[in-house]
């Protein structure tokens, strides 16, 4: 007589998958620590994993265990460890990361089924975010951004009499001299303020993924404007009040106020489209 590979998913059957997957993610998190810290960034990876495991925690806490089949586990787990495997061999931190929160993934597929799936999706991809992508992949984007942001800016200056001009990175407004910096202008501000705002409407819309998905589609536009209006509110400030004025609280407060007003917008959008859907 032939066994079936279907087992009800119940604590002692998940528990080797999970001390699995914890033992996976151990280097592959090392290896992510290692860099926040190194590049300044530990604060901000302590607050998504803090922010990320919460939200994973909350999102299965009412799910129901269902018929778990091993080998299907274990088939999808197959292509997870070989990109694992080669971040590790190239010692490409952000490849193993996410190769780990896939095996996650993979894991909540095996207890909860696709259901536990989309209530897990969200809160791993946060976690995901922990790992930056590799500079080859990214810098091209957010050259691009800073660049279309840069001469944007420029055109809007110039037509409220500012001489303004811009050489990627530098910007030139009348006698000042300003470097766009990726942390500022560019693909980490746009996915930072993307990432808030779509956690948002996942913590405003729970289980709709219709009216998530409509906020979503928004958040970019939402970030890249902000981006813009930083640009522009910085700018003004250092030729209204001079350079100091443009650096150090000024600098931050800009950022502050901008992440502000693009989240309110977000929601403004979000009550806007919920009366439409009355």
């Amino acid at each position: 007589m032939s066994r079936s590979l279907t087992r009800p998913a119940n604590i002692s059957s998940t528990a080797p998958l999970v001390l699995a997957v914890l033992l996976f993610a151990a280097p592959a998190f090392a290896a992510v620590a290692h860099d926040a810290w190194t590049f300044g960034n530990g604060a901000h990876l302590l607050f998504i994993l803090g922010g990320g495991c919460w939200l994973l925690w909350d999102s299965l806490r009412g799910a129901a265990p269902r018929q778990a089949r091993l080998a299907g586990t274990l088939a999808l787990l197959v292509p997870v460890i070989a990109i694992y495997l080669l971040g590790r061999i190239t010692g490409i931190a952000w490849l193993g990361w996410i190769a780990t929160c896939a095996a996650g993934l993979v894991l909540v597929h095996e207890r909860y089924g696709t259901a536990g799936v989309a209530r897990a999706a969200i809160p791993l991809a946060l976690l995901a975010c922990m790992a930056p992508p590799p500079l080859a992949l990214v810098a091209p984007i957010s050259d691009g951004i800073i660049a279309g942001t840069g001469r944007l800016a420029v055109d809007l200056l110039s037509l409220g009499g500012m001489d303004a001009a811009i050489a990627t990175p530098m910007f030139y407004v009348n006698q000042y001299e300003l470097q766009l910096a990726e942390a500022c202008a560019g693909l980490n501000t746009v996915f930072t303020l993307t990432i808030c705002m779509v956690l948002y409407a996942y913590l405003r819309h729970r289980g709709d993924w219709r009216q998530i998905l409509q906020l979503a589609v928004f958040a970019v536009p939402i970030a890249l404007l902000a981006n813009l209006l930083r640009i522009l509110l910085i700018a003004g400030v250092i030729v209204t009040f001079g350079d100091a004025w443009g650096q150090g609280v000024v600098h931050d407060l800009a950022g502050v106020t901008l992440f502000a007003i693009a989240l309110l917008s977000l929601i403004a959008i979000d009550e806007v489209l919920g009366r439409v859907r009355q």
